[in-house]
């Protein structure tokens, strides 16, 4: 059995009404104009902003340092997206350096050490700033029903929109922290600690993929802040004002599009009726673990036997991200190297049988995939929750399959069945991937990934956004954003989106 997460059910919608999203990265509503999502983060939202319409505020680096907004929409678009333009070297400092520099190594225990400098942090916080004027004025023109506001990049940008605002009346405020958030001591490497805590308790509700991250946050804020914690509500209370953060643990769910397309790559592909597809889906990001993954490669063709080798073909999509980010550059040319040490250890097999694509697919070739590979193997070496999997058991339609998790993924908390693996621990890992490459037609094995299946279906990304919204509308009276002292009076506990 899998444990129950109590997930909050989401209250029925009795009438459409706008939100304000504000995140790095949007997507287009225009079909013309959309890319493929390299991350889950945006499509997570997509479902939530389609059925109830409102603006989504997003950042662009133009090289021309025009001022000007830019919209995409028309008249049947569910929904704006509106681009900010960052100049170059502030899109830098903020997204290149504190944001992936910075915070990103920070908060994952991954042994990649984090690079700071003042005039960095002095461009995130310029463009948390424009994202809150930006906002603001949406609050105007628009009267939201709620403001919600995605990921480390934008941390500080409730507090920026809190001081900026003259207004009397504001939507509730939201923050949702997709990535794990750092234990206290590691928190204190960050030379803004303080003001990156203060910024994010501007929000009326900050969410947490997981119970660690959201306890890791209360105790940052215990060990760094003078403010009044109440543990039994998960509640941040400024003592000099009054004003409230509820917390609340929400783990996304997944979202794909019903219809599959075979990508380009793969009609090329030489498969036989006895050929077994092990898939790896990942960003080339060192908190991914592919070069980890290609070093327990070579065990796991050591381990399997000659017909196992002869039949399994590996399928990795490694979608290229962060580009001009020194680290992530490094990174793939190491497992560029890890590539060659293959070819030239088991040449044979790599002909034919290996297929490292580094490219962005549409979600509907990704389905594709999910849906005609045997095995999905994520190796994350940390990740705040990680769609792959959730996706891979949602297009998959045969029980004859496995889902290999690294034990350090967040959702391995959720899918506590999975095939669990210790990405650090290369013996492990192929001795995993070889006997659930064994045991794929066994009623155990069937029985589970059926149970995986029953789990990940449960808790759609769409059902996460209505959740998220609604928690945000109870998590406290809406408040002006600067007159917070009127703020303190702790949320009721009646609604059962309350119970996390």
């Amino acid at each position: 059995m899998i444990p129950a997460m109590n997930l909050p059910l989401p209250r029925p919608q009795t009438q459409r009404a706008p939100l304000l999203i504000l995140s790095h990265r949007g997507e287009s509503p225009l079909p013309s104009l959309a890319a493929p999502a390299a991350g889950g983060l945006t499509s997570g939202l997509i479902p939530l902003i389609r059925s109830h319409g409102g603006t989504w505020i997003c950042a662009i680096s133009n090289a021309s340092h025009s001022p000007s907004e830019f919209t995409q929409s028309d008249r049947t678009s569910p929904y704006r997206l509106l681009e900010i333009p960052l100049e170059v070297h502030t899109h830098r400092g903020h997204y290149q350096e504190i944001s992936n520099r910075g915070l990103w190594p920070l908060c994952h225990r991954v042994f990649e050490k984090p690079v700071f400098s003042t005039q960095n942090w002095t461009h995130y916080q310029t463009v948390n700033r424009q994202f809150a004027r930006t906002a603001l004025k949406q609050v105007e023109l628009q009267n939201p029903k709620a403001i919600l506001i995605q990921d480390y990049h934008l941390a500080t940008c409730a507090g920026h929109l809190r001081s900026l605002s003259a207004s009397s009346h504001s939507p509730p405020l939201s923050l949702f922290w997709h990535i794990p958030w750092p234990e206290p001591h590691t928190l204190k490497l960050f030379p803004w600690g303080e003001e990156l805590l203060k910024g994010m308790l501007g929000n009326n509700l900050i969410g947490f993929h997981t119970h660690e991250d959201r306890d890791h946050f209360i105790q940052s804020c215990k060990k760094l802040l003078p403010h009044d914690i109440d543990f039994l509500r998960s509640q941040i209370q400024n003592p000099s004002t009054g004003f409230t953060t509820s917390l609340s643990v929400l783990p996304l769910g997944g979202h794909l599009p019903d219809e599959s397309r075979t990508p380009d790559f793969f009609r090329d592909l030489k498969l036989g009726p006895q050929s077994k597809i092990l898939l790896g889906v990942d960003r080339l990001d060192y908190t991914k673990g592919l070069f980890e993954k290609l070093q327990a490669l070579s065990l796991i063709l050591e381990k399997t036997t000659d017909q196992q080798r002869e039949n399994l073909v590996f399928i990795q999509i490694a979608t290229p991200t962060r580009d001009g980010v020194p680290e992530f550059a490094q990174y793939r040319e190491s497992c560029h190297a890890q590539i060659a040490h293959l070819k030239q250890k088991h040449e044979k097999w790599m002909q034919g049988h290996f297929h490292w694509i580094e490219t962005c697919l549409e979600k509907a070739e990704l389905r594709f995939l999910y849906e005609t590979a045997d095995l999905c193997w994520v190796n994350s070496l940390h990740d705040g929750l990680n769609l792959v999997a959730k996706e891979y058991l949602l297009a998959r339609d045969h029980p004859r399959s496995a889902l290999i998790l690294s034990r350090t993924a967040g959702c391995a908390k959720e899918l506590v069945t999975a095939d669990l693996t210790n990405p650090f621990d290369r013996e492990d890992t192929a001795n995993t991937v070889v006997r659930a490459l064994s045991e794929l037609s066994g009623f155990s094995n069937q029985e589970r990934f059926k149970s995986l299946q029953t789990r990940a279906r449960s808790w759609s990304a769409l059902q996460w956004g209505e959740a998220l919204l609604e928690k945000t509308l109870d998590s406290l009276p809406p408040s002006p954003l600067c007159e917070t002292s009127h703020a303190g009076e702790p949320p009721k506990r009646n609604h059962p989106l309350q119970a996390l």
